[in-house]
């Protein structure tokens, strides 16, 4: 009798391998189990009984590479040519991603010898839902609410916009002008820094610079005395101080800008707010609405 097998449907992965996958591999790597469906047809036409099957892989299309022992499947029932086998090869190499196909062998079942059916059957991966072992190399948009976890930063663009996020915290080399920016340390900003010269009458020191004075970002003059702003939101004074004008108050940081007035020192603070110490006769150290 001459048979022949035309494939109807060329591979289901099995319910066994049941969803969330953490693993894709083309061809299910060393997970060689799948559902094998096709259509038995002789000279007369679709048949059907019962039949022995015998099932091999192969490393290529001519037969002459086997993966493995092959594997044998008896008293298959057939209907209208259609059957069914579950098939599961164990080799370590029988999946490695690499082209594979089946080499189908049938006969009447209880008959001495099976025939080779041709073309041999290419094994090709089906899809199936998955889900990603890690984050690494995903590209195009993915919801936010699908993230969770610590993004290194060297995972994110060099662009990078929050809006208006809460909870989100970074670190490293930023650039722009700062805008919308709130609850920023001053020390934390890059500022321009210089030296500081001065000149005129000292009668009262006010040109005297204190000793190491450096990193300044702003300077002030009040009557007879100078304000230095540092870089690190600090301020330092010097001069005349009969009325404390050159007396910081303690704890004094955060300063963003300075001025000096006749007897008098002012600051403005990175969070909006003022500190003023000094001369007081007329009120210029009582801060409205404090």
């Amino acid at each position: 009798m001459k048979t022949q097998l035309k494939l109807i449907l060329a591979l289901a992965l099995l319910a066994a391998m049941t969803p969330p996958l953490s693993r894709v591999f083309a061809q299910g790597s060393s997970l060689g189990s799948f559902t094998y469906q096709g259509r038995l047809n002789d000279t007369n036409g679709t048949t059907s009984g019962l039949y022995d099957f015998t099932f091999s892989l192969q490393a290529d299309n001519n037969g002459s590479s086997p993966i493995g022992a092959s594997l044998s499947r008896l008293a298959v029932p057939v209907s209208n040519g259609l059957f069914t086998v579950s098939l599961e090869f164990t080799d370590p190499n029988s999946f490695t991603g690499a082209n594979r196909w089946l080499q189908i062998g049938v006969r009447p079942a209880g008959s001495a010898t099976f025939t080779n059916v041709l073309p041999r059957q290419p094994i090709t991966a089906t899809p199936y839902a998955i889900r990603a072992l890690t984050a690494s190399g995903l590209s195009g948009t993915l919801p936010v609410g699908q993230l969770t976890g610590t993004i290194p930063l060297a995972q994110l663009p060099s662009t990078v916009v929050t809006n208006g996020a809460s909870g989100v915290n970074f670190s490293g080399t930023f650039s722009g002008n700062g805008a919308g920016i709130t609850n920023l340390n001053i020390s934390n900003l890059l500022q321009l820094v210089g030296t500081v010269a001065s000149w005129g009458r000292n009668v009262e020191g006010q040109t005297t610079l204190p000793v190491g004075l450096n990193n300044v970002v702003a300077i002030a003059g009040g009557g007879f005395h100078s304000l230095a702003l540092k870089s690190d939101g600090t301020v330092a004074a010097w001069g005349e101080n009969f009325y404390g004008q050159t007396t910081i108050p303690v704890g004094l940081s955060n300063v963003v800008a300075i001025a000096g007035g006749w007897f008098h020192s002012l600051a403005l603070k990175s969070d909006g707010t003022v500190a003023a110490w000094g001369v007081n006769f007329y009120g210029q150290t009582t801060l409205p609405w404090a």
